[in-house]
Protein backbone atom coordinates (compact mmCIF):
# COMPACT_ATOMS: atom_id res chain seq x y z
CA UNK A 1 0.00 0.00 0.00
CA UNK A 2 1.37 2.83 -1.47
CA UNK A 3 1.36 6.20 0.58
CA UNK A 4 0.61 8.21 -2.50
CA UNK A 5 -1.99 6.03 -4.17
CA UNK A 6 -4.56 6.65 -0.92
CA UNK A 7 -5.66 9.07 1.62
CA UNK A 8 -5.94 8.39 5.08
CA UNK A 9 -7.34 11.03 7.09
CA UNK A 10 -9.60 11.71 10.49
CA UNK A 11 -12.37 13.44 11.03
CA UNK A 12 -13.60 14.78 14.33
CA UNK A 13 -15.74 18.24 14.56
CA UNK A 14 -13.72 21.34 15.61
CA UNK A 15 -15.13 21.86 18.68
CA UNK A 16 -17.76 20.39 20.79
CA UNK A 17 -18.85 21.53 24.44
CA UNK A 18 -17.92 19.96 27.91
CA UNK A 19 -19.33 16.17 28.17
CA UNK A 20 -20.74 15.65 24.58
CA UNK A 21 -19.79 12.96 22.70
CA UNK A 22 -17.06 13.16 20.53
CA UNK A 23 -17.85 11.41 16.91
CA UNK A 24 -14.79 10.39 15.54
CA UNK A 25 -14.48 9.01 11.59
CA UNK A 26 -10.97 7.25 9.88
CA UNK A 27 -11.27 7.28 6.32
CA UNK A 28 -9.50 5.66 3.99
CA UNK A 29 -9.68 6.69 -0.30
CA UNK A 30 -8.10 4.62 -2.79
CA UNK A 31 -7.11 8.19 -4.82
CA UNK A 32 -6.06 5.54 -7.74
CA UNK A 33 -7.40 5.18 -11.13
CA UNK A 34 -7.23 0.93 -10.00
CA UNK A 35 -8.44 -1.12 -7.22
CA UNK A 36 -6.28 -1.28 -4.28
CA UNK A 37 -5.08 -4.72 -2.42
CA UNK A 38 -5.09 -3.62 1.42
CA UNK A 39 -3.71 -5.90 4.22
CA UNK A 40 -5.62 -5.07 7.24
CA UNK A 41 -5.08 -6.70 10.43
CA UNK A 42 -7.88 -8.03 13.04
CA UNK A 43 -11.11 -9.31 12.81
CA UNK A 44 -13.49 -6.84 13.47
CA UNK A 45 -10.73 -4.83 11.40
CA UNK A 46 -8.53 -2.92 14.04
CA UNK A 47 -8.16 0.85 14.22
CA UNK A 48 -6.97 3.25 16.89
CA UNK A 49 -7.63 6.61 17.93
CA UNK A 50 -5.25 8.81 20.30
CA UNK A 51 -6.28 12.32 21.83
CA UNK A 52 -3.53 14.23 22.73
CA UNK A 53 -2.87 17.82 25.13
CA UNK A 54 -1.30 19.88 23.30
CA UNK A 55 1.78 19.45 25.17
CA UNK A 56 1.87 15.64 23.13
CA UNK A 57 0.62 13.61 26.41
CA UNK A 58 -1.82 10.62 25.91
CA UNK A 59 -5.53 11.52 27.23
CA UNK A 60 -6.90 8.39 25.64
CA UNK A 61 -5.95 5.56 23.55
CA UNK A 62 -9.07 3.76 22.14
CA UNK A 63 -7.31 0.14 21.70
CA UNK A 64 -5.47 0.72 24.95
CA UNK A 65 -5.36 -2.60 26.78
CA UNK A 66 -7.44 -4.13 24.16
CA UNK A 67 -6.08 -7.62 22.24
CA UNK A 68 -5.96 -7.09 18.96
CA UNK A 69 -6.37 -10.88 16.88
CA UNK A 70 -3.23 -10.71 14.13
CA UNK A 71 -5.66 -11.93 11.41
CA UNK A 72 -5.15 -10.98 8.50
CA UNK A 73 -7.99 -9.30 6.23
CA UNK A 74 -7.28 -8.70 2.74
CA UNK A 75 -9.24 -6.24 1.34
CA UNK A 76 -10.09 -4.70 -2.28
CA UNK A 77 -10.85 -0.87 -2.34
CA UNK A 78 -11.65 -0.09 -5.65
CA UNK A 79 -11.01 3.34 -7.39
CA UNK A 80 -12.25 6.55 -5.59
CA UNK A 81 -14.09 4.48 -2.81
CA UNK A 82 -13.49 4.44 0.67
CA UNK A 83 -13.40 2.51 3.92
CA UNK A 84 -14.58 4.14 7.14
CA UNK A 85 -13.88 3.40 10.95
CA UNK A 86 -16.27 5.21 13.10
CA UNK A 87 -16.31 5.76 17.07
CA UNK A 88 -17.06 7.83 19.83
CA UNK A 89 -14.86 9.32 22.32
CA UNK A 90 -16.77 10.26 25.78
CA UNK A 91 -14.38 13.01 27.11
CA UNK A 92 -13.26 10.38 29.81
CA UNK A 93 -9.00 9.68 30.12
CA UNK A 94 -7.97 6.28 29.45
CA UNK A 95 -8.43 5.72 33.38
CA UNK A 96 -12.05 6.70 33.00
CA UNK A 97 -11.69 10.33 34.47
CA UNK A 98 -13.61 13.65 32.51
CA UNK A 99 -11.14 15.64 30.86
CA UNK A 100 -10.93 19.58 31.10
CA UNK A 101 -12.08 21.92 28.62
CA UNK A 102 -9.02 22.51 26.30
CA UNK A 103 -6.99 21.69 23.08
CA UNK A 104 -6.54 18.30 22.10
CA UNK A 105 -4.75 17.07 18.64
CA UNK A 106 -6.56 13.55 18.16
CA UNK A 107 -4.64 10.88 15.62
CA UNK A 108 -5.55 8.20 14.01
CA UNK A 109 -3.89 4.67 13.23
CA UNK A 110 -4.83 2.18 11.05
CA UNK A 111 -2.57 -1.41 11.76
CA UNK A 112 -1.81 -3.30 8.91
CA UNK A 113 1.25 -5.85 7.46
CA UNK A 114 3.63 -3.35 7.05
CA UNK A 115 4.31 -1.74 10.73
CA UNK A 116 4.19 1.08 11.69
CA UNK A 117 0.40 1.04 9.36
CA UNK A 118 -1.04 4.14 8.50
CA UNK A 119 -1.31 7.31 10.42
CA UNK A 120 -3.08 9.88 9.58
CA UNK A 121 -2.36 13.55 10.29
CA UNK A 122 -3.56 14.80 13.63
CA UNK A 123 -6.32 17.51 13.37
CA UNK A 124 -7.36 19.35 16.49
CA UNK A 125 -10.47 19.57 18.42
CA UNK A 126 -11.42 22.03 21.10
CA UNK A 127 -13.50 21.39 24.16
CA UNK A 128 -15.66 24.33 25.20
CA UNK A 129 -16.86 25.26 28.62
CA UNK A 130 -21.10 25.21 28.94
CA UNK A 131 -20.96 28.87 29.98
Amino acid sequence: MAGDSMSFQIVVPDSVRVGEPVAITLRLTNTTDRPLMLNLLGRPIAFDITVRRTDGTVVWQRLKGAVVSQILAVRTLQSGTSLEFKDVWRQTSTAGEPVPPGHYTVTGTLPTDSPPGLRSAPVSLHIVSRH
